[in-house]
């Protein structure tokens, strides 16, 4: 159910994964997905460099309006960079046909555009498209996130920002990609419903999909991170794999964005 200001309330399920006390992974040294010397143009962002490794779970932060969506656009290859590459396997991201290289890397936008038809239509248009795998099952994806029963019948435009999160999140890992670029993809829930993104995507973390996740929740990122990136200017701060500190780099930010807005309202 939608509550006042678009937020979804999930009854919260009894958790299935210990989430914040899984050990860490082991160390694979080949990156799934890296980025070399990347700088984004207008406003300026880098040069950076990243590397993803298959079963990673990376948290992106950074004050508001740093670029973590754009860095994000750019890892997804829907915005071209200024200089450098990203490379997926090595391989730069521009040497793969655009539907193969977003076949395995999946994006979330903050903001996903679901269209106008119903869930269940949209279900069934992901059952015939020709490259998932046998075993996927998108209505199962989505029961999975609390969204079953009759808010499949509804059309999209009619779901709160929470259920269209979740729907597009359901949608995006029944096509079973290889890596996961996700843009703050529990900002508009309640804490049950948190907690069922949370425990899918690490299953799937756990199963050797890699994972880049944008928060601005210290909590969320001690919960789940394996390793933890920052912007600070036009800098990539990181990575940072001690989860003690992440709470202390995260809250930087957030000093200096309420020093900012007293300096303002001076």
């Amino acid at each position: 159910m939608a509550a006042p200001g678009g937020r979804v309330h999930c009854s919260r399920p009894s958790p299935s994964l210990a989430i914040g006390s899984a050990p860490r992974r082991p160390e694979i040294t080949a990156p799934l997905l890296s980025a070399r010397n990347l700088e984004l143009a207008e406003p300026p962002l880098g040069p950076l460099d990243l590397a993803l490794r298959p079963g990673e779970l990376v948290l992106l932060a950074g004050p508001s309006g740093s670029g973590k969506s754009r860095l994000l656009r750019a890892l997804a290859d829907l915005d071209r960079p200024a200089r450098g590459r990203v490379e997926l396997e090595g391989q730069p991201a521009e040497s793969f046909p655009a539907p193969k290289y977003r076949r395995s890397v999946g994006y979330l936008p903050a903001t996903p555009v679901l269209g106008t038809e119903s869930l269940r239509a949209l279900l069934a248009k992901v059952r015939g498209l020709h490259h998932r795998a046998a075993a996927s099952d998108p209505e199962r994806e989505l029961a999975g996130l609390g969204l079953s029963g009759e808010v499949l019948d509804r059309p999209a435009q009619a779901l709160s920002t929470g259920e269209a999160l979740r729907a597009a999140l359901g949608l995006l890992l029944s096509g079973e990609p290889r890596v996961l670029l996700l843009d703050e993809p529990t900002g508009a829930l309640d804490p049950g419903a948190t907690e069922l993104v949370e425990e899918a995507v690490l299953r799937r973390a756990r199963s050797g999909t890699a994972v880049v996740w944008v928060t601005h929740d210290p909590a969320q990122a001690g919960r789940l991170g394996d390793a933890l990136y920052h912007l600070e200017g036009a800098a990539l701060r990181g990575p940072e794999r001690e989860r003690g500190r992440f709470a202390s780099i995260m809250q930087r930010f957030e000093t200096r964005a309420h020093k900012g807005e007293d300096r303002h309202d001076a």
